[in-house]
């Protein structure tokens, strides 16, 4: 099911079954809610809905792109998604940059149970750009404007370490997107127009789980040492056989995660007691 949603004159499409306890799948930067498919046919354990950020898949393109293409204004547009669906106890599962705006949107969404946040760094104040990526000359073409189809499928290829069966269907979606949403976020990071999620993932006392994979060529796997949220799954980072892109290179082990962790995050209680997490190199396969 595909409907439409139009919020301040914005029209945003989005997949799913709209019910009480739902997953958000909130996508990264260049890709869409495509990107979560292998989700939609293989989890029946609970309702899921993905949408595709303005600028992505096919959500409008913005008229004032500097104003909607960045991490505030994505996840205002969330909250609204969230109130106007009238969705209650929801986890919000966030891949690079949509990690990111589910950080942000947090704290303003009352009926939230949990954050499962995948591929990403969380921004600091003022941002640490050198130390949150791994240097390489493919993170411009993120940050960048057009591409060119060669160079699209260089950047899918970096993204998946190589998997050249899903990167022609990736660069599909990266040359989809709206160039001035990639341009627009990299001048909104000037601008700091992000909040210290740092900061609020070091508070954050829901349940929270955090992926990475571990041959990821664009995020710094140190990043986040010495990071001590208050509620971490399992005590530490949960690492992936996979690159940047887990939910589509490894979806069997992914959604195994994701299912555990819904039943956690609904389970314990938005006011559970919780465990204090530490991320540390333990990892967990």
């Amino acid at each position: 099911m595909r409907e439409n949603l139009t919020i301040d004159g914005v029209n945003i499409y989005y997949k799913g079954n709209i019910k009480r306890g739902a997953v958000i799948f909130l996508h990264g930067s260049s890709l869409s809610a495509l990107a979560f498919r292998e989700q939609f046919r293989q989890i029946s354990a609970f309702p899921m809905l993905a949408l595709d950020l303005p600028g992505h898949g096919r959500s409008v393109r913005a008229d004032d792109p500097a104003e909607v293409y960045n991490i505030p204004a994505y996840a205002r547009l969330l909250v609204r998604i969230v109130h106007e669906l009238e969705l209650e106890d929801v986890v919000l599962a966030g891949h690079a940059l949509g990690a990111n705006i589910a950080i942000e949107a947090a704290e303003q969404i009352p009926g939230l149970r949990g954050l499962f946040l995948f591929s990403m760094n969380p921004f600091s104040v003022p941002a640490q750009l050198d130390s949150m990526c791994r240097p390489g000359p493919f993170l411009g073409y993120l940050v960048g404007g057009r591409m060119r189809p060669t160079e699209a499928l260089l950047l899918a290829e970096e993204l998946l370490q190589g998997n050249e069966a899903l990167a022609d269907l990736l660069a599909s979606w990266i040359l989809e997107t709206d160039t001035a949403a990639r341009m627009s976020f990299a001048a909104s990071l000037g601008l700091d127009k992000f909040g210290d999620e740092l900061g609020m993932l070091r508070k954050f006392a829901k349940p929270l789980a955090i992926l990475q994979g571990k041959n990821d060529r664009i995020i710094n796997p140190r990043y986040m040492d010495g990071l001590n949220p208050v509620s971490l799954w399992k005590n530490g980072i949960i690492e992936l056989d996979a690159g940047h892109v887990p939910q589509m290179e490894v979806p069997e082990r992914f959604n195994a995660l994701v299912e555990d962790f819904y039943r956690y995050a609904l389970g314990t209680g938005a006011h559970a007691k919780s465990r204090p997490g530490r991320l540390k190199p333990g990892i967990i396969n």
